[in-house]
């Protein structure tokens, strides 16, 4: 019992690191967060005058998407953290004066990089419980003020031959201005419906309301005009109510139950399932980004080219964001599984930081 005790009780040298990179981090989050939302405070600003979209109703949406934004920046926030708060005990000699007493680089990593364990949970929860209901708020405040009904909320469908457009869903979940495509198995079109609003029954069966019905007979429309029409819809409520919020304000929970969903439909849904990995990957990410920034800090105790030394850790993250995000669009529109997309470039740059912690050993 002992034994466990004693493998399991922190070190002191490992608190103290870890305390450092933690208030690091919370300093680089806070900054890069309040940046950020500053910066969707001022888009917002273009819609201030709007219906009754005034300058504090811009800055409580801002204000209730910064959750979103704080999980986002966290993989950069946290290398910034290191480089910050490390890299000061590295220009006072306190991580010189660890390695003198025996405690390795490997070791001090290993410190540094337990941080990113309940900074996960807390992303993990802030993304479950916090940003949905914030996102949904922030969202339907906006449309609100700004008069427009539901207007954002326009979704596509698509299943078995049938492509659905909805323009707006309102506030008790009917859908309004409803356009229906119908395509034979040779991908040629066959029939159009256009309805104002519709009635979603019991069963599922949406009611049609001032249909629109055009039908092709012989390459030719015959319109019909009609005040109801039934039709078995290829969506639910529950579905339309997923589709109406951007994928990165579903949480974990929500993106993979829409996914097992479009699946057992065969129709596989590459947005939700690309968030879902990148969401997944954000730890990784860290643990990469923390591994990059420990070269630069062992070589700040080595050397005084402090500001030059942060500064190249501080592009190679900003550089590694925008590459990231590239991958993942790029795994959108080809073959690529989404998985290798979301989890190759920190898997990558695990790789590249090791290289650079044993060439800095050297």
């Amino acid at each position: 019992m002992k034994t466990v005790y004693k493998r399991l009780k922190p070190k002191i040298y490992a608190l103290y690191i870890q305390r450092g990179a933690l208030r690091g981090f919370l300093m680089a989050q806070v900054a890069l967060t309040g940046l950020f939302t500053l910066l969707t405070f001022v888009s917002e600003l273009a819609s201030v005058g709007t219906g009754h979209y005034g300058v504090a109703d811009a800055l409580l949406y801002a204000l209730l998407l910064s959750p979103q934004k704080a999980i986002e920046v966290s993989p950069i926030a946290l290398m910034l953290g290191c480089l910050l708060s490390l890299g000061a005990m590295a220009r006072n000699l306190e991580l010189t004066a660890f390695l003198a007493a025996g405690i390795s680089e490997l070791r001090i990593i290993r410190a540094a990089m337990r941080v990113i364990v309940p900074i996960s949970i807390v992303l993990v929860l802030t993304s479950q419980f916090i940003v949905p209901p914030a996102r949904s708020f922030a969202d339907a405040h906006r449309s609100l003020a700004l008069e427009k009904h539901g207007e954002d909320s326009a979704i596509w469908v698509t299943r078995g031959g049938e492509y659905l457009h909805v323009q707006a869903i309102s506030a008790s979940d009917e859908p309004r201005g409803i356009d229906i495509f119908r395509f034979n198995t040779s991908d040629a079109l066959t029939a159009y419906i256009h309805a104002d609003a519709a009635v979603i029954l019991p069963g599922g069966t949406w009611e049609l309301q001032n249909v629109t019905l055009k039908q092709i007979h012989s390459e030719m429309f015959v319109t019909q005009k009609l005040p109801t029409l039934r039709w078995a819809s290829i969506t639910t409520p529950e579905e339309m109510r997923l589709l109406t919020q951007p994928p990165s304000a579903l949480s974990a929970t929500a993106l993979l139950h829409y996914i097992r969903l479009r699946r057992a439909l065969g129709d596989p849904a590459p947005l939700y399932e690309g968030e879902f990995w990148t969401r997944t990957a954000i730890p990784a990410s860290m643990v990469a980004l923390v591994m990059l920034a420990a070269p630069f800090l062992f070589n700040l105790s080595r050397s005084g080219s402090t500001g030059a030394r942060i500064g190249v850790g501080v592009v190679i993250a900003i550089l590694y964001s925008l590459f990231q995000q590239v991958i993942s669009r790029l795994g959108l529109v080809t073959d690529i599984p989404l998985m290798i997309t979301a989890l190759g470039p920190p898997v990558a740059l695990i790789l590249f930081g090791a290289w650079l912690i044993v060439e800095a050993r050297q």
